[in-house]
């Protein structure tokens, strides 16, 4: 399956290894040898256009819809992930205020 490089028939056999493994027709045997492989199968590298010469697409299309909601998917896992890189006391600029912001919410339970 990893030497496959169509993604339909990587998908497939995918499904056919959950299907089999979950079925229980398989078997885990730790004591065969693990294969090194060579390089795994990829899809061929896209054409590389530029941006004025990509096709826009509506929002009234599948294709147009999928393209925003990607986008907006990409944009929010970059802030989530930007986000968890800031130190929590990030907002609060002294340590003096820090402790105090701090000391407070533990004054109200929190």
């Amino acid at each position: 399956m990893l030497r496959l490089s169509d993604p339909g028939e990587k998908t497939a056999a995918a499904r056919r290894l959950r299907r089999d493994w979950l079925d229980g027709r398989l078997e885990l045997d730790e004591m065969t040898p693990v294969v090194a492989l060579p390089i795994p199968g990829r899809p061929p590298q896209p054409l590389l256009v530029a941006p004025r010469e990509v096709p826009r697409r509506g929002l009234g299309t599948r294709e147009g819809r999928a393209a925003l909601v990607h986008a907006v998917r990409s944009g929010m896992w970059r802030s989530v992930r930007a986000g968890s890189r800031k130190p929590a006391h990030s907002a609060v600029s002294s340590p003096r205020r820090r402790s105090r912001v701090l000391s407070g919410s533990m004054r109200r339970g929190r």
